[in-house]
């Protein structure tokens, strides 16, 4: 790569890690499978767990992989 092509891609990498989400979907403790999973592809699924405002954890595609019953309660760890 040119210097020139080098100095774009620093730029374009950092700015995707100082990248933040300013409105991320988040889920209660106590929500099922089915609301953690909803509006997005599993696949992609990332979803920080808030209890009072507080974020005590997260949930993966992982967390679901093996998951059936939509409506099962992830207790929280």
């Amino acid at each position: 790569m040119s210097i020139e092509q080098q100095a774009r891609e620093v730029v374009r990498v950092k700015r995707f890690e100082s990248g933040i989400i300013h409105d991320p979907i988040t889920v209660r403790p106590e929500a099922t499978i089915r609301e953690c999973s909803s509006s997005r592809a599993q696949e992609h699924l990332r979803r920080p767990v808030v209890r009072d405002g507080k974020a005590v954890g997260i949930v993966t595609h992982r967390d679901l992989r093996f998951e059936d019953a939509a409506s099962t309660r992830r207790s929280p760890r």
